[in-house]
Parts: C-alpha cells; structure tokens; sequence
C-alpha cells in the first residue's frame, strides 16, 4: 500500500497554517511593542523647558518685568547659581536676567524634575519634586558675566521620571531619551 495522499496533504496544510500563524503572531508583537514605545514616549515627549533673557539695564522698580524677576530672584537666591547669588547679596540690579520655564503638558504627573540651567561655569541644578499635569515652573537666574552678544541656549538638561517610574532625560538641543541607568 502507497502513501495515502489525502493524510500528507492535511499534514502539510496543518504545518503551512501553524507557520502561517506564528509569523502572524510575531508581527502583531512587533506592532504591540511599537505601539507601547509610542505609548511610554507620550507622556515624556509633553515636558519641555527653553530659556528666555532680557537685558536689565535700569534698576528694576523702572520695569514691572524686571521688578518681578527681581523679587524671585531675591526671594530664594540660594538655589541659583553662585554669581546670580552674589549679584542679588551685592543688590546689583543691572545686567542680564534669565528665566528658565520648565513644563509639563501631558495628561499626568511627573516626579523628580531636575533641571540643569546656567551660562559655561555658571551652572547649577533645580530641583521639583512633582510637576502636576498643565503646570510650570519659572526660575529667574542673573548672569553678569554674560554680554548681549553671548549666545545662550536653553537650559543644558531635564530629568524626570514619568508616571510610570520611567527616567527621561531631554538634552539642551531637545532630544527626549530614556535614562539609562549607570
């Protein structure tokens, strides 16, 4: 008696389906993995920061922006960089004030928040602990060594941890990454 035909033709359709169906399966994974990158990224891509600056040349009570930048930068000056607090403890009130803003536009919380602002060795750290969804902070800094014709970019870097305990960092050119830790 020969091969019955009909037996290793529903043999070979069995095994076709199940190949079928495996590579399927592995690229429905790969769009569910996708899908989830995207998913985590949402969040951290909705926080930012830039830095924006305006030369006070007149004393502050000449200017209400200058007179509210200068009240912040009164108010807490220890936790700005060392120039800013000799600038503010010597009640010098001309140069270059900065203002770092850093946001959080996503739908959740973030925790954690650090920010890196300054100008070269004029550097110094933020701290928040929460940044609650929709909300900001504002930090007024001096920098009387920097001139109007030095260029200033936006704060050197964020780091915070999303809702879902993941570490981001966002560079001073804007990249968003995972935190990888070391």
């Amino acid at each position: 008696m020969g091969p019955n035909w009909a037996d290793i033709m529903e043999a070979v359709g069995t095994v076709g389906a199940f190949v079928a169906t495996f590579f399927l399966l592995l690229r429905e994974f790969g769009r569910d993995r996708d899908r989830d990158t995207e998913r985590k990224k949402t969040q951290a891509s909705k926080v930012y920061a830039w830095t924006a600056f305006e030369r006070f040349t007149l004393l502050p009570e000449t200017n209400p922006e200058a007179k509210r930048a200068w009240s912040e930068l009164e108010r807490e000056p220890d936790d700005l960089p060392a120039v800013t607090q000799q600038a503010v403890l010597s009640g010098r009130k001309t140069g270059i004030i900065f203002t770092t803003c850093v946001t959080n536009s996503s739908d959740g919380p973030v925790y954690d928040v650090k920010a890196k602002i300054g100008h070269q060795t004029t550097i110094c750290e933020l701290d928040r602990s929460v940044l609650l969804p929709g909300a900001s902070f504002r930090i007024y800094w001096l920098d009387p060594t920097v001139s109007a014709q030095d260029s200033v970019s936006g704060p050197k870097e964020v780091r915070f941890l999303d809702a879902a305990s993941t570490k981001w960092v966002r560079s001073k050119q804007g990249a968003l990454g995972e935190q990888q830790d070391k």
